[in-house]
């Protein structure tokens, strides 16, 4: 079934994507490259025939128009790179799974896209409100499923951090120490909070390269804001009940 949006809802949600963020917030982020899509490029993602492999895509002049906008991002990233939409990522595919996101090329990550559902469905839904996907690339680094944080901010205050239900559980090393955890992704927030583009979001921290086997002050995680999502409750808050706002506080819960 197609998702729909109304306007006012993409309005609502507009200031949280990545393509709306000031350039002092993206500071806090991975490096980013933007690629804009034209009607055809979208399209061509959609229901082109990316089958017929990158030989085909380089003769055809959508497709090579596409790869060289893509090649030049790809270029800044050493010549791989992590590869969404700025309302969503494809990780649906079973390309995408398979590479943990990490493209080798322009043309993997167009097929990554083409044979995502969700990367379907959104180009749809954008395009019922004459919106054109718009392609995030940025570096890709190792990030472990437990270490990616849903932190949930209201009057530019972090009343929660929660995982995902469906996440792996912390290391025991981690787990043991879950109160150094809460107080330094605490602290990391507070550096950008005051940046954000309205007073309650549901921001994504990631800690990149941790192997979760050591935390202390000596050695802390880096931290790295990866996402917003619009304070609603259509944004998954975790362990949190969006139905009881005394149930907001501040606590850190992880699987």
């Amino acid at each position: 079934m197609l998702f729909s949006i109304p306007p006012s809802l993409y309005e609502y949600c507009q200031p949280t994507l990545l393509t709306e963020w000031s350039e002092e917030l993206l500071s806090h982020s991975f490096d980013t490259r933007f690629v804009h899509l034209d009607a055809a490029q979208s399209e061509l993602l959609r229901r082109g025939p990316l089958w017929r492999g990158p030989v085909w895509g380089y003769a055809d002049p959508t497709a090579s128009a596409l790869i060289e906008k893509l090649e030049v991002a790809f270029e800044a990233f050493g010549g791989e790179a992590f590869v969404r939409t700025h309302w969503r990522s494809g990780k649906d595919s079973s390309l995408f799974q398979r590479m943990r996101g990490r493209f080798a090329s322009p043309w993997m990550a167009m097929s990554s896209l083409r044979e995502s559902l969700r990367f379907q469905e959104d180009a749809a839904m954008l395009g019922a409100i004459r919106v054109l996907p718009i392609l995030v690339v940025r570096r890709w680094v190792p990030i472990e499923p437990w270490a990616e944080f849903r932190c949930l901010i209201r009057g530019r205050r972090l009343i929660g951090i929660s995982h995902l239900r469906n996440q792996p559980s912390l290391p025991p090393a981690v787990r043991a120490r879950a109160g150094v955890l809460h107080r330094l992704i605490s602290e990391y927030v507070q550096t950008w909070s005051g940046l954000l583009p309205r007073d309650a979001v549901v921001a994504d921290v990631v800690a990149p390269e941790w192997d979760g086997r050591a935390l202390d002050d000596m050695a802390p995680p880096r931290l790295v804001l990866s996402e917003l999502n619009p304070w609603h409750s259509m944004t998954d808050a975790g362990w949190f009940d969006w139905g009881r706002p005394d149930d907001f506080d501040g606590s850190l819960r992880c699987n």
